[in-house]
């Protein structure tokens, strides 16, 4: 009477379809009860926009409003970056009237919801124990949680639906839907078009795909990816491994930090340079036993070609990214997404092969292991701080945002401060330049933002007020917007300026604890056109109408004489 449940619900291959729905069912509820807390906050009122929405969203404003951002540096090289399927999909919404941030605000748990179903339907080709399935998807699930891609809505949110198609494709050899997942893949994530490629090189010719259908793959591959070999940017060539470690942006707390202190850290779970191992939550980590239970249980392991083709393709990449040195850009890229894959489907191979050993010797061991593992798998969750993760971006400042707003489309900002960051996506109005989007990969565009960089730093620090205006005419300024204590000492050194402008944040300090007073400071009262408490916003126009009717005399700065 035991038995035949255990079994025909948990640990049978093949059960009737009623056990597939029941799991599929749970599966796609346990992944909707974590979209939801998502929801709930993606679409609370207010300035709301998620950490790297604001390099690859805010330029989509084009789409419903042709005039802003327009010569914007910053807005053309995030466009140019975009896939095109990627930009596509934000038009089509667009076109319709849609903003494409408000898109990006209910987009995570339709992709969540439709991950978790590609993952269970994956799972039951690879390993047709439905059970293992949910385990797998919603392992799978857990992990993608724990990172912002799908909330980020950026291209990285739509690789995990696109790369579970392409290998569902490839385990129920559906030529033409692999093949559409690898054009897809081209248009929102092209990288791991050599992922899909490498896949299909490293498959075991026997008994797998007809080698017409791998060709036709490669073929497909190779001329979607052509664009990207042939074309060159406009915004320069690609940095090389001896530019970037002479730029402080890759060292250690700098704005992309590739070179890492700890060998441990660099290679295995640094952000850009490391493998980073999916070993959250820690049920993955029985991956690990698959191999040894796979031989206990006389069970052959090459009966998952498709996991050992992933895994092999994906580590073959990591350390050609690191060979190449950013010309196939982030080795982390091929590694991270490809091995929670393989660690999410091989921990819940394994977990089932484990009750399966179990079983034969004692059902009452096995229904307590059973019911220990489904409990640690829902509670686990719970426990942690920041789960599901989101990194959203609050806008605090809707009166900064909306007297900006109010400004003709065409007018550039400048500021140090961190809030502009949120700027170009809050405000729709153009940015000289920022922390977040000093991006050091193409080098004409990185040489440009630190030198906008530079030129800002000692213009907004200079005491004389005639380097000042020269600064704001020859960069086109409009406005700068000034935080509280921006001309304090210390603020430069409590700022990301300090760690990638080392030598003219030291040089501004010692100017201003020499007691060196900034033009800016003295002109910024009477030309500040908004002040909130916190932000001030001078205007350009004014402090050069007071050099000229200081130098000529006038009492009144910023007016008519």
């Amino acid at each position: 009477m035991h038995r035949l449940p255990l079994k025909s619900i948990f640990l049978s291959p093949n059960p009737s379809p009623n056990v597939s729905r029941i799991w599929l069912v749970l599966s796609l509820l346990l992944s909707a009860a974590y979209s939801l807390p998502v929801l709930r906050q993606t679409l609370q009122p207010g300035y709301l926009v998620a950490n790297d929405a604001r390099q690859h969203l805010f330029w989509m404003r084009r789409f419903l409003d042709g005039d802003v951002f327009p010569q914007d540096l910053i807005a053309d090289y995030f466009q140019s970056l975009a896939p095109p399927g990627y930009r596509a999909f934000y038009w089509s919404f667009a076109q319709l009237g849609l903003d494409p941030l408000a898109v990006a605000r209910i987009l995570p748990p339709i992709l969540a919801l439709l991950t978790t179903a590609l993952a269970f339907h994956l799972s039951l080709r690879l390993f047709p124990i439905p059970f293992a399935a949910f385990l797998a998807s919603s392992l799978y699930l857990q992990n993608l949680w724990m990172r912002d891609d799908l909330v980020s809505a950026t291209p990285r949110a739509f690789l995990s639906p696109l790369l579970l198609t392409f290998l569902y494709a490839v385990a129920s050899r559906r030529l033409v839907l692999m093949l559409g997942a690898i054009a897809a893949l081209a248009g929102f994530y092209p990288t791991y078009v050599l992922v899909a490629a490498a896949v299909l090189l490293l498959l075991p010719w026997k008994d797998n795909l007809p080698w017409r259908w791998r060709l036709l793959g490669l073929g497909v591959s190779v001329l979607l990816l052509l664009p990207y070999v042939v074309s060159s940017s406009e915004f320069g060539p690609t940095i090389t491994l001896a530019q970037a470690r002479q730029l402080p942006e890759f060292q250690p707390g700098g704005r992309t930090a590739y070179f890492l202190e700890d060998w441990g850290r660099f290679w295995f779970w640094g952000g850009r340079s490391g493998l980073q191992l999916p070993l959250d939550p820690p049920l993955l980590c029985a991956a690990i036993l698959l191999p040894g239970l796979l031989r206990l249980r006389r069970r052959p392991w090459h009966r998952f070609p498709v996991l050992r083709a992933l895994l092999a393709a994906s580590l073959g990449l990591f350390t050609l990214a690191h060979l190449l040195a950013f010309r196939l850009h982030l080795p982390s890229r091929y590694s991270h997404h490809s091995l929670r894959v393989v660690f999410a489907f091989g921990a819940a191979i394994a977990l089932v092969l484990l009750l399966q050993i179990i079983v034969d010797k004692s059902r009452v061991l096995c229904y307590a292991t059973l019911v220990a593992m489904i409990a640690y798998l829902l509670v686990y969750p719970t426990g942690l701080g920041n789960y599901p993760r989101t990194n959203l971006i609050v806008g605090n400042h809707g009166a900064l945002y909306e007297f900006l707003q109010e400004q003709p489309r065409d007018i550039r900002i400048a500021s140090l401060a961190l809030e502009a960051n949120q700027l170009p996506t809050f405000s729709r109005r153009s940015l000289y330049v920022g922390y977040e989007y000093a991006i050091p990969f193409h080098r004409t565009y990185h040489q440009e933002m630190r030198r906008r960089a530079t030129a800002l730093i000692q213009a907004h620090y200079s005491p004389d007020m005639g380097e000042l205006t020269q600064f704001l005419t020859q960069e086109a300024i409009d406005f700068l917007v000034i935080e509280r204590g921006a001309f304090e000492p210390d603020y430069l050194e409590r700022s990301w300026w300090t760690r990638s402008y080392p030598d003219i944040a030291q040089t501004v300090e010692a100017q201003l604890y020499q007691g060196q007073i900034p033009a800016l400071a003295a002109g910024e009262t009477a030309c500040t056109r908004f002040d909130d408490g916190l932000f001030r916003v001078v205007e350009a126009n004014c402090l050069q109408s007071y050099v000229w009717e200081r130098d000529s005399g006038s009492v009144s700065p910023g007016g008519s004489s």
